[in-house]
């Protein structure tokens, strides 16, 4: 009886093609994953920041930072100034009350975390230093500038959604966020850029350079959650 099968070269040639689409399609596969897995991470740290805050205004019977207890008591934090160490006293106010609203682990006073970073295009991170790093239990850090009266506002800095794991990156693991009085996360745009960030916003890849990815929090919002860049 004549039996039909694959020859040992066929076997070898399916394979091999096989070998083939995998080595194209799989670094794509990685990547799309890897950027779900940021996007995700940063919903998340969006989520845990804004109830943190929602807990200090309801605990405080106001729909306004600036009227918290805690912000009434560390009133004197004013780093207009660009981070005085003189301020570490009214830091460290912050940062013990902040420990009854989030899981911190660590804190660091005046940090200059933007050493560590890179632009979306590769290039130098760029911006001014960050005032204080407060560490989360689960892993994101949260660099801080707020300016506590004068100029009324307060924001937060940059969150790292994935703490001291890489890449290390604006706009892949690194978000700058800005912090209303209301205790809502906003992105940095040309609304909510503020002097620390210049007009340099960027997170468009067609402009090659200068492609520094601090708009890009706006841009994976905007399109639905979803990282196209």
């Amino acid at each position: 009886m004549k039996r039909n099968g694959f020859t040992l070269a066929e076997v070898l040639v399916t394979l091999g093609v096989i070998g083939i689409v995998a080595a194209i399609t799989m670094p794509t596969l990685i990547k799309n994953y890897q950027k779900n897995v940021w996007v995700n991470q940063l919903k998340k740290s969006i989520s845990v920041v804004e109830n943190g805050f929602k807990l200090a205004m309801a605990e405080s019977g106001t729909d306004k930072l600036e009227d918290t207890e805690f912000f009434i008591k560390c009133s004197s934090y004013d780093i207009a100034d660009g981070g005085d160490t003189d301020n570490i006293g009214s830091w460290n106010c912050f940062a013990d009350e902040m420990k009854k609203y989030f899981k911190i682990i660590d804190n660091k006073f005046y940090y200059n975390y933007h050493e560590k970073y890179k632009s979306l295009d590769g290039s130098a991170f760029e911006d001014d230093d960050s005032d204080g790093a407060l560490y989360l239990s689960d892993g994101t850090i949260i660099y801080i500038l707020i300016y506590w009266s004068g100029e009324k506002s307060a924001r937060i800095f940059a969150i790292d959604v994935n703490g001291e794991k890489g890449p290390n990156v604006a706009g892949r693991d690194l978000f700058p966020l800005y912090l209303g009085f209301d205790g809502k996360l906003s992105p940095i745009d040309n609304q909510h850029q503020g002097s620390c960030w210049g007009s340099n916003i960027s997170c468009d890849p067609k402009t090659k350079s200068g492609y520094n990815g601090n708009g890009c929090a706006a841009r994976i919002m905007e399109n639905g959650w979803k990282m196209d860049y």
